[in-house]
């Protein structure tokens, strides 16, 4: 199979590496990024809720904000949660 993918990649196949007919008994995987990105930011934002009811200091909060999103990344994402880090964008405060 290997072989096949060099070969057909060498001619310039790019977008048919594989015979269609070794293709017909795999499924596709779901792709379910949204639903853990959402995850994620939905655990984010309760913890922020949570620790502004619990009235929790600015810095604490901040801490207990920050690693309850690490904790949801890697729970959601497992070893590829450094790649999501850019979610925290969405709850910085100001403009």
């Amino acid at each position: 199979m290997i072989i096949t993918i060099t070969e057909n990649y060498a001619a310039g196949h790019v977008g048919a590496l594989l015979p269609s007919a070794s293709l017909m008994d795999i499924q596709p995987i779901r792709d379910r990024e949204l639903l853990r990105v959402g995850g994620t930011v939905t655990l984010i934002a309760g913890a922020a809720v949570a620790v502004s009811l619990l009235g929790i200091p600015s810095v604490t909060a901040a801490v207990v904000i920050s690693a309850v999103g690490v904790l949801g990344l890697l729970v959601f994402f497992g070893s590829q949660w450094h790649r999501y880090l850019p979610i925290a964008e969405f709850f910085k405060p100001g403009p």
